[in-house]
């Protein structure tokens, strides 16, 4: 039988007067506004109860979606607890049939209950009471059959809800933005994938794989390379490092020449190898370079460099850029989020820059000479390659056999290396390193790194291979290639040992049409060595104080004696 219902009240909640028959309850009828469907009357709310649970069951309008249920709780003296479950999907008939299932704590619940059915809805459906009417919940994320509750809104109602949206918007933007930054800090701590042929070890001294060697690596000879730039009267190191710092220097007369002479002998001989020559930018915006760098080279070896974000004067925001520590870094980001087509492959370019690097795990090594400074020239190899065919990997033995032509061509004495995977940074698939031979020095030392990093580095720059996508097919990405061809104060240092005579520095012929004439065959030395200068101010003083002893008299020679004895 039916009980005296109420209408519903504006929030979803009705009361109702209930009785029980034959284990059916009736809990009344719930009257709708008209506006859901022009329909005044629902179905009556069924209760059916078996002993220790029942079946709530209720026809509704398809707009009224049966997730929009939030809350069915039944108040009861019975001590009665009834929680929903079993929401079915929607239903795209005008009357949507909704069941569910009701636990009941107490078997006895079949008596009479008198209580209230809470009825809360997330979205349109109740009376709207004029303009006032307060905007219903539950629209973020939008329900199903959005278009129908919308209709039933006033426009006052549409304008609140269109500021909460753009509200709701920004929050989720920012929020989007915080999880992205999130996964890619630890995403750009996830490293390439090694190729096979990389000896997997910590141990760099003990691991990495020599491939092959060139040259007599085994020749002694006197001077090294901290001795032989003071003895051309190239390099100004005192007075550098008072106006740059630690490992500022002065490069002058012979050795700026023997420089630029490299430089045109390593830009030359790669335009004649398909390169195109590339000159770049000194520095790069810090969202550009955390493209290309890893974390670790932020701390270890950037320098950053803050300067006003506009050229307009009354504008103060701050710009953020760090030095570039090799061309690579800029010619990676040269075609930065482009699609490059295959039969425009390989790109191949030759950089050059000035390169600037902080050196922070390199305290007290080098810290005399040009082999390990803060600012240096280099001339890089970098190429854009086909990802297909094993094409990267056929390039990767090109470039390294370029750069040891170039040293060859030198005569300079090198074995390549093959990198262990501990010492690899995140980019490099593989690594090669020339180890030049340093007979002054009596030691093998880098000159050149050749690393494949196949498409990690385009798949965070956004370098594409192809015209562009086509449908249903999956992005591919270039692979990109780099490798040293002339770092030219390390360049020089080797030259200095491997080409030391009596009379001075031998200039290799491959460089001689690029130097001055009165330097293109031997740069003179004009200054004694350092090392034989410390050595003579050592004996000198040795000396002195030898003649200072015997000047004492005999007494300390009488002791020396006694000393002498007591030890026999």
């Amino acid at each position: 039988m039916r009980g005296d219902c109420l209408k519903p009240q504006l929030g979803g909640s009705f009361i109702s007067q209930s009785h029980t028959s034959n284990n059916r309850l009736f809990l009344g009828v719930l009257d709708l506004p008209s506006i859901a469907l022009c329909q005044s009357r629902a179905h009556p709310w069924e209760l059916e109860q078996p002993q220790s649970f029942c079946v709530l069951s209720v026809s509704l309008p398809a707009c009224f979606h049966p997730s929009l249920v939030v809350t069915l709780v039944n108040e009861c003296s019975a001590g009665c607890h009834v929680s929903s479950s079993g929401l079915p999907e929607p239903s795209l008939s005008p009357l949507c049939p909704l069941r569910l299932l009701l636990s009941v704590s107490s078997p006895g619940a079949h008596s009479k209950i008198c209580g209230g059915l809470e009825f809360t809805m997330l979205g349109p459906g109740f009376p709207l009471l004029g303009e006032q009417a307060p905007i219903p919940g539950g629209l973020l994320p939008p329900p199903p059959h959005l278009e129908v509750f919308l209709q039933c809104l006033q426009v006052s109602q549409i304008k609140k809800i269109r500021l909460l949206i753009d509200e709701a918007i920004l929050e989720c933007d920012s929020e989007r933005l915080r999880l992205e930054a999130e996964r890619f800090e630890s995403l750009r701590e996830i490293g390439n994938l090694l190729h096979p042929s990389v000896p997997i070890s910590n141990d760099e001294d003990v691991d990495n794989k020599v491939e092959r060697v060139w040259g007599d690596c085994s020749c002694r000879k006197k001077y090294s390379h901290v001795d032989l730039v003071v003895m051309v009267d190239g390099y100004e190191g005192e007075k550098g490092a008072v106006v740059a710092g630690s490992r500022g220097y002065f490069l002058k007369g012979p050795l700026v020449f023997l420089e630029q002479a490299l430089i045109q002998y390593a830009l030359q001989s790669l335009r004649a190898r398909g390169y195109t020559p590339v000159y770049t930018p000194f520095f790069m915006r810090k969202e550009v370079m955390q493209e290309v760098a890893q974390l670790s080279q932020f701390d270890e070896e950037l320098y950053k460099v803050i300067g006003k974000g506009s050229e307009r004067a009354e504008d103060s925001s701050i710009d953020e850029k760090y030095l570039i520590a090799t061309s690579e870094q800029p010619i990676a980001a040269l075609h930065r989020d482009e699609w490059l087509r295959p039969e425009d492959l390989p790109l191949k370019y030759a950089g050059l820059s000035t390169c600037f690097r902080q050196e922070v795990g390199s305290h007290g090594r080098d810290t005399r000479g040009i082999f390990r400074v803060h600012q240096f020239e280099k001339i890089e190899q970098f190429v854009y390659s086909s990802p297909h065919d094993n094409k990267s990997w056929e390039m990767f033995e090109e470039m390294m056999a370029t750069a040891e032509e170039f040293y060859q061509s030198l005569g300079i004495p090198y074995h390549i290396v093959n990198i262990v995977s501990g010492s690899l940074n995140h980019a490099a698939s593989k690594k090669l390193d020339l180890e030049a031979w340093f007979p002054g020095s009596g030691a093998f030392r880098e000159l050149v790194s050749c690393s494949n990093c196949t498409d990690y580095q385009a798949r965070r720059l956004r370098i594409r291979y192809g015209q562009t996508k086509k449908m249903m097919d999956k992005v591919e990405f270039v692979h990109m290639l780099n490798a040293t061809m002339c770092a030219t104060t390390r360049t020089i240092c080797a030259i200095l040992e491997n080409h030391q005579t009596a009379e001075g520095i031998r200039i290799p012929e491959k460089l001689q049409n690029f130097m001055p004439p009165d330097l293109r065959e031997l740069i003179p030395f004009v200054k004694p060595a350092p090392i034989e200068q410390e050595l003579s101010k050592k004996q000198k003083k040795q000396q002195e104080g030898g003649v200072k002893k015997k000047a004492g008299g005999g007494r300390d020679q009488v002791l020396e004696e006694q000393m002498k004895n007591m030890g026999v």
